[in-house]
């Protein structure tokens, strides 16, 4: 089941009560190489059904341009407008190196990539999962990726 815009706006609200998104100049950098792996696997294995594929040449020229405030390894690749609702675009789960689960969210607008969010349920902010652990939410092999 893929979660609907509300829950991005829940974590957005969460987002400007931290004070938003860092996108200090430090912070705009080309998405690593961990990030696009478990981006790539996201798409592959937890993407929906009713997107079109997101192109190759996207996901190589992707820049993060900001990171979340909270520590976790979400980022964003677009600065969208309040108006702008981005749509679910993979849902996937993965692990972290020490073993602990994460949900996988990846969002886009009008078939760009947005944001990938990591959420983690300890009381520490989630580190990436390792990519080979990353599995779509609910055990369906579909794909958003070309």
């Amino acid at each position: 089941m893929f979660l609907s815009i509300p829950a991005r706006a829940l974590r957005v609200g969460l987002i400007q009560a931290l004070g938003g998104m860092d996108r200090s100049s430090e912070s705009v950098r080309a998405i690593s190489a961990q990030e696009r792996a478990v981006l790539v696997q996201a798409l592959r294995l937890g993407g929906s059904p009713n997107v079109d594929p997101i192109p190759p040449e996207q996901l190589d020229s992707l820049q993060v341009l900001g990171i979340c405030p909270c520590g976790c390894a979400s980022v964003d690749f677009l600065e969208t407008e309040p108006d702008q609702a981005a749509e679910v675009v993979a849902h996937a789960i993965g692990e972290t190196p020490s073993g602990e689960p994460v949900d996988i969210l990846v969002f886009a607008y009008n078939g760009v990539l947005t944001d990938m969010e990591i959420i983690g349920y300890s009381s520490t902010p989630a580190p990436l999962p390792v990519p080979a652990t990353v599995r779509g939410w609910d055990g369906q092999r579909t794909s958003c990726a070309t």
